[in-house]
C-alpha cells in the first residue's frame, strides 16, 4: 500500500447465545505500533413462535387423509432454522407447500 491508501476490514460475528460482545481488534500495522480498534456487537437469536396450542385431527380412518395448519412465526430480526424430526411418529407427514409460505411480518 501507498501513503494515504485506505483499506476496508470486514468483521463478521457468529454467536450462539444472545449478549453483548466488547472488544478490541488489534491491527498491526508494518513499521508502525498496533492499532486498537473498539468493537461492539450484540448476539440476537431467532424467537421461533406455534401459533397453534395443539392440533387435533378427530376421527382420521385408516387410509384416509386430514390437515392442520401450522404457523411458524420468528419474532426476531434475524434468520432462523428450524428442523421437525418425525422419525419417533411414521404415521405423521409434514408437507409444506411453497404456496402457503408467507413473508408477512406481524407485529
Amino acid at each position: 500500500m501507498a501513503a494515504f491508501d485506505s483499506l476496508d476490514l470486514e468483521v463478521t460475528f457468529n454467536c450462539l447465545e444472545a449478549g453483548e460482545l466488547l472488544s478490541l481488534i488489534e491491527v498491526e500495522v508494518q513499521g508502525n505500533k498496533p492499532l486498537k480498534l473498539p468493537f461492539r456487537a450484540e448476539g440476537v437469536v431467532p424467537a421461533i413462535d406455534i401459533s397453534e396450542d395443539e392440533f387435533d385431527f378427530g376421527a382420521v380412518f385408516i387410509g384416509n387423509r386430514s390437515k392442520l395448519p401450522l404457523t411458524l412465526l420468528n419474532l426476531k430480526p434475524v434468520p432462523a432454522l428450524a428442523t421437525v424430526d418425525l422419525r419417533k411418529y411414521p404415521e405423521l407427514q409434514l408437507l409444506l407447500s411453497k404456496d402457503s409460505w408467507s413473508q408477512k411480518v406481524r407485529m
